[in-house]
């Protein structure tokens, strides 16, 4: 029996291919404000490097 394909390949490079543009780097790679507060508040003594 044959692998069905579930996405057409266009859908599957939008979906797993790594940006190249600038902008999207930054965005996808980086932590908004709100990641960094939500970060600060759930940080304790235990789980910090130093």
């Amino acid at each position: 029996m044959g692998r069905r394909k579930i996405l057409k390949v266009q859908e599957r490079q939008e979906i797993f291919n790594i940006p190249a543009d600038e902008d999207s780097l930054i965005r996808h790679y980086s932590l908004s404000a709100a990641d960094r507060l939500e970060i600060e508040l759930r940080r304790r003594g235990h789980n910090k490097l130093a």
